[in-house]
């Protein structure tokens, strides 16, 4: 037994067909305290319906997305209440939206933590890369048609920690590519003027023997010091054009849109998303996980921290958001938008209309709820401002804020998500407003708004780009929906407002 070798039972399931898997799941201890877990919190006040959260408690960045054997598959860092070090935890679904917990699929052992990753599926086996503290980065294997049973390729890191080395490692990613295996490993360099976020790269043609061959990037001019490059995703969205995607521990998620040469190895990046304004902690986002899905389309899914400490009454934190897709705009930007998978979740729709609210007025929508999607357009007729609120009642609001304005000769747009009177809990601590910012605004059109709402969580969707935060209303009538204009009448010219299904 290794020093670090997991207290949490290790099972070699049985693996010839999936049918014969799900058979022994049924006798699963693990699958049954999960159960009991999701059963006693499924009706808590800040428990999610359609967000996925781990199911024993604490969770933390998604790792391993991919698709195998007709199923996705989502890996996360799990928190096991039997070995509180990091595992991958492990979900499967057949939709990306709703999903059946898996036992726990790597463990602890000769590192002592296993942290982030990536997954690429093959022919004949799925591939996991990701690192292990105080060891390095590891390969491990899944052969098993639902990717129960993982074997480490060597028994050990491939990519050692050295101090030797002219490279630091981290949270890796492998791709593959024509003439091998390539490997990203997201950290960052210290230089005379502080951190600089870097992609060091690795090249194997076996999977074992690794050799470095230097940054994926020449220079990245969006990020400044004191930003690293953790959890990164590389993906090819066509022809050259790729897409980096990160979590610094400095300013949180990025997502980069370039150009690639295969023939050097290198990533020219020309157009960047920052997704959350005030970074970890202070902010609610964290790492992203991605794949290209069946049907062509590249999802992406992040986890989020919680906005309150968690306790007995409630031993949870965090949880995923939503899934998004990613596209490339008319000039290659990239477009944050809701997978639309997401409308299967539409349960009930409660309201549908239009409707004024004159200037400095506000409306209350006749619909409430918890777990809900808003759809919003509205016309603006000259008015620079307008207030959603949700979570609402006399004592407890989270605003979702549009506002318009000049800025230096040009127009500036802001959607801000404040949570600041969102919550009476005594566990909750401050978070400044997550905003989003668009250097201009096309005033013939409506500003069209997608809103989820999930008991803890707030998603705003606009003009391709997502901002995320964690709210947490305790009290039990903080369910109400006011429209509040600014210093001009605004017209709701249609607005749909859905109950959402529970996931679990």
């Amino acid at each position: 037994m290794g020093i670090n070798k997991s207290k949490v039972p290790q099972i070699l399931w049985p693996c010839s067909t999936e049918e014969n898997q799900w058979e022994a799941l049924k006798d699963s201890r693990q699958l049954k305290e999960y159960k009991e877990y999701r059963n006693k919190y499924r009706n808590h006040k800040y428990s999610p319906r359609y967000h996925f959260y781990a199911p024993d408690g604490k969770i933390n960045d998604p790792n391993g997305f991919t698709y195998w054997n007709g199923n996705y598959h989502l890996f996360y860092q799990q928190y096991p209440p039997a070995d509180p070090r990091q595992h991958w935890g492990h979900a499967i679904s057949k939709d990306l939206v709703h999903w059946k917990d898996l036992p726990t699929a790597i463990f602890p052992d000769p590192e002592k933590c296993v942290f982030s990753g990536n997954a690429i599926s093959e022919e004949y086996r799925v591939l996991a890369m990701y690192f292990g503290t105080e060891s390095g980065i590891f390969v491990a294997e899944s052969k098993d048609p639902l990717l129960l049973n993982w074997e480490k390729l060597t028994g050990d890191a491939v990519i050692k920690i050295s101090e030797d080395a002219p490279y630091k490692i981290y949270d890796p990613h492998i791709r593959k590519e024509a003439d091998g295996y390539y490997a990203l490993s997201g950290v960052y360099r210290d230089t005379p003027y502080g951190r600089r976020m870097c992609q060091e790269q690795f090249y194997s043609e076996d999977l074992i023997n690794w050799k470095y061959i230097g940054e994926l990037m020449d220079e990245c001019p969006y990020l400044s010091t004191d930003d690293d490059g953790a959890c990164p995703y590389f993906i090819q969205m066509k022809d050259d054009q790729y897409c980096l995607f990160l979590f610094s521990h400095g300013t949180g998620p990025h997502i980069f849109s370039g150009t690639y040469d295969n023939k050097i190895h290198k990533f020219t990046p020309h157009h960047h998303i920052r997704l959350s304004s005030e970074g970890p902690m202070a902010g609610s986002l964290n790492a992203p996980c991605v794949t290209k899905g069946i049907d062509g389309n590249v999802y992406v899914i992040y986890n989020a921290t919680e906005g309150i400490w968690p306790s007995n009454e409630y031993p949870r934190w965090g949880c995923m958001t939503l899934m998004y897709t990613v596209r490339l705009g008319d000039n290659n930007e990239p477009i944050i938008e809701p997978a639309p998978q997401i409308d299967t979740l539409r349960e009930e729709l409660l309201y549908q209309g239009g409707f004024k609210v004159a200037a400095g007025k506000e409306f209350e929508v006749p619909a409430s709820g918890k777990a809900l999607e808003i759809e919003l357009n509205v016309k603006m007729n000259g008015a620079s401002s307008f207030t959603l609120d949700v979570f609402r009642s006399d004592k407890e609001k989270t605003s979702v804020k549009f506002n318009q304005r000049n800025e230096l000769w040009r127009e500036i747009t802001y959607v801000t998500i404040d949570t600041t009177d969102s919550s009476f809990e005594p566990l909750k601590f401050g978070r400044m407003p997550e905003t989003i910012r668009f250097d201009s605004w096309d005033h013939t059109e409506d500003v069209k708004l997608r809103v989820f709402i999930d008991h803890c969580t707030v998603e705003v969707f606009y003009n391709g780009k997502v901002i995320f935060a964690m709210a947490h209303p305790s009290l039990p009538e903080s369910n109400q929906i006011y429209l509040k204009a600014g210093g001009y009448d605004i017209e709701v010219t249609d607005m749909k407002v859905w109950k959402m299904e529970e996931i679990m």
